[in-house]
This record gives structure tokens, sequence and C-alpha cells, in this order.
């Protein structure tokens, strides 16, 4: 949330806040758990890596890797800047290599 802030606070363009906000999300989605019924946050208990087979995990991916897809297919994120974004926030996450995430989310 510190680096969204600072780019915003910076006079940040679109694509950088796009950038920031995409990492945010990443961050959410893999360390947090929320509650269908409240909303509220709470920290996960999954290893991910033990449960990389398990749908909601596996959804969770699927979600936001095609989110980052979506962010260039609009212009609002580079590819590089993606490849990277995605390479930290989700691949090295479950010790796959960029192909075999590729295959293991069915691209």
């Amino acid at each position: 949330l510190d680096k969204l802030r600072k780019a915003r606070d910076e006079g940040a363009d679109a694509k950088t806040l796009a950038a920031r906000t995409y990492e945010l999300m990443i961050e959410q989605g893999m360390t947090y758990d929320q509650d269908p019924d409240t909303g509220l946050l709470t920290l996960t208990e999954w290893d991910i890596k033990d449960n990389l087979e398990t749908p909601e995990v596996k959804k969770e991916f699927a979600f936001l890797y095609k989110y980052g897809m979506n962010l260039i297919s609009k212009g609002l994120l580079d590819t590089d800047d993606a490849k990277e974004i995605i390479k930290k926030g989700l691949i090295e996450r479950t010790g796959k290599t960029p192909e075999d995430f590729d295959k293991w989310l069915g691209y």
C-alpha cells in the first residue's frame, strides 16, 4: 500500500498507478482470505505450494493472472512490467518455471 500511496503522492502516471495497484491486488490475494459473508480479511493459513491443486488457490492465481493480461490489453500496463510483477508476485510463490506456470493454468 505504501508503494501505491507514494506513486499517487508523487503524481505518477496511469501505468505506474496501475502497476502498483496490481502488485497490491496480488499481495492481498496471496496473503489474505476474504470472508464471503462479511468481507473481512484474515491472514491466509494456506501453504500455497502444498495446495496448488486446491480449486480456490488455482482460481485466485488464474484471476490475478488474467487481470494482469487485461491491464496489458487495455494499455494500462506494459508487457515487461506485467511479466516482472507476475513473476515475483505469482510464479515465484508456486515454485514453478514460467512455462510450467502457464501450463498449470491451462495456457
